[in-house]
């Protein structure tokens, strides 16, 4: 304790020397997190939720374009078809894959309250939350399933 609390309170705040005891006081108290539950506003919370509808709708339309494009032997549901797209979008994919991970261990470090802040050494201020984090997540979701939905198209038309 003592290692932590002299790494964050300094033994002279202002004029004032600060006794052991106060100084333990406001040490522990810069360990704690604040676990905030309604941290994460509506106004996100919708965004998330829009996001990932507008990545659903566009699963739906790459299954469609999929499923109604004529029965070609070469182009309708063949491995070559779709083999050009998976090289060209496998490493965003990835990218937005770790997002999704990185989410979701944000998420389980809240509910089980885990100081992630202070074990990662990340800035108090600036840091995100896993609200945040899926939102993210979700927006970089639909820019990639836009991308590959028009590429889908162009290649169909």
């Amino acid at each position: 304790e003592q290692l932590y609390i002299s790494a964050f309170v300094q033994k002279n705040s202002g004029d004032k020397t600060l006794s052991i005891n106060e100084r333990k006081k406001k040490g522990m108290n810069e360990l704690r997190t604040q676990f905030d539950d309604e941290a994460y506003t509506a106004m996100g919370m919708f965004r998330f939720g829009v996001y990932f509808g507008i990545c659903i709708a566009c699963l739906f339309t790459l299954i469609h374009l999929e499923a109604s494009f004529p029965n070609d032997a070469q182009v309708h549901g063949s491995v070559e078809s779709w083999a050009p797209m998976i090289r060209m979008y496998r490493l965003s994919g990835c990218c937005i894959l770790l997002s999704w991970a990185w989410a979701f261990n944000f998420f389980v470090f809240n509910k089980c309250r885990v100081n992630y802040v202070l074990i990662l050494e990340f800035d108090r201020k600036r840091s995100i939350t896993a609200g945040q984090m899926l939102e993210f997540s979700t927006l970089f979701t639909v820019l990639w399933m836009l991308m590959i939905t028009a590429s889908t198209m162009a290649i169909k038309e």
